[in-house]
């Protein structure tokens, strides 16, 4: 039996997707569904009424919640990238497109890419031209050569190769056999337990007789880290697409190239007696110095947060407000949510601080 030649597979782990990733998985749906099968994969169990509501044509697959979710995070995403059966799911398929929520597609070229007969094709590693400071060159091949003395693998190994998993194209058949034949070597993956223990970094650097496209070539799939000097190695022209838009050091390069609405949530009055309200709250959770507090006196609200870990990378830490709130018998419906780990003026610039510093105005 002829096989189908690619299906795009949208990996969804919570209830309810952010603003931005509902504007990613509207564009993805927008630029490649009437061509190709788009379906959402989602944890067993998970609730996905609201998802289905504002992408009720897209179908829906459901895999081990020890796969994906929050039980495993991404311990659990890693090992089911790497198992045979997840492949098995799709062997009615040549390709399959994993494209993350925080992707961004910018036009069609699937099918060309899939007649050129790759086994990976991804965003590329690049390496800067930094590093090419004599200097800074001659520490980094001194690092490097004593971490493979070592059998160790660092950042700097992953230079040059193609594998960046948040928006990949996978050849099903070629991918479920390596998963067989390196059991030993996914095991040892998988309990590394760092960031260089995760599936595209397997699919980068293990798997031998995989054909992978050159970095150039890759580049005009894909960019992820640095996009700004991947823009320039392309000839400041756009890949197909792009992951990792949201983050706020990618965003400040992206912002001028992806569109997102820039309408702001509209203003709720509130009356004396709920401010009241909200003020003896606020009274009450001052005297609980872990929690985290979210002022916004533009739309007029005020949101106690659990702890959250902070953003080792960020000096404030970071939450997110769900779409719809409730404090004290205020209910909060925010259109769009508030997304506070991008920091940034789209949707909504809200501040979040330790509540010893709370009332600074956003």
């Amino acid at each position: 039996m002829d096989k189908k030649e690619v299906v795009v597979v949208v990996p969804v782990y919570r209830p309810e997707l952010t603003v931005w990733e509902r504007a990613s998985l509207r564009q993805t749906v927008g630029v490649l569904q009437e061509n190709y099968p788009v379906e959402l994969l989602v944890p067993c169990g998970m609730d996905c009424s609201a998802i289905r509501r504002e992408f009720s044509g897209l179908p829906v697959r459901e895999v081990s919640d020890e796969w994906l979710g929050r039980k495993n995070g991404i311990a659990g995403y890693n090992r089911m990238m790497l198992s045979a059966g997840f492949y098995e799911l799709f062997r009615d398929y040549e390709y399959l497109l994993i494209c993350h929520t925080d992707a961004w597609i910018f036009r069609d070229e699937l099918a060309d890419w899939c007649r050129r007969g790759y086994d990976c094709v991804a965003a590329p590693w690049v390496r800067r031209k930094v590093y090419d400071l004599p200097i800074l060159k001659q520490y980094l091949r001194w690092r490097l050569r004593r971490a493979e003395r070592a059998g160790r693998m660092i950042r700097q190994s992953l230079y040059g190769k193609i594998g960046n998993g948040g928006l990949s194209l996978r050849r099903v058949e070629s991918f479920r056999a390596a998963c067989e034949k390196y059991g030993d070597e996914i095991e040892r993956f998988c309990s590394m337990g760092n960031h260089l223990g995760n599936e595209d970094v397997f699919w980068a650097v293990v798997p031998e007789g995989f054909r992978y496209p050159s970095q150039e070539e890759a580049l005009r799939f894909a960019f992820d880290t640095n996009p700004r000097y991947c823009y320039r190695l392309c000839g400041s022209r756009l890949p197909m697409g792009c992951h990792s838009w949201s983050k706020p050091r990618m965003w400040r390069f992206w912002q001028q190239i992806i569109p997102l609405p820039t309408r702001r949530a509209a203003p709720q009055r509130i009356s004396d007696p709920v401010r009241q309200s909200i003020d003896r709250r606020m009274e009450k959770v001052l005297a609980q110095p872990f929690s985290l507090l979210v002022i916004d006196h533009q739309n007029g609200f005020v949101a106690n947060l659990q702890p959250v870990v902070p953003d080792p990378y960020r000096e404030q830490p970071f939450a997110q407000i769900p779409h719809h709130a409730s404090l004290h018998g205020v209910v909060l419906n925010l259109d769009p949510p508030l997304h506070l780990e991008q920091n940034i003026e789209q949707p909504c610039r809200v501040s979040l601080e330790p509540l010893r510093a709370a009332g600074r105005t956003c």
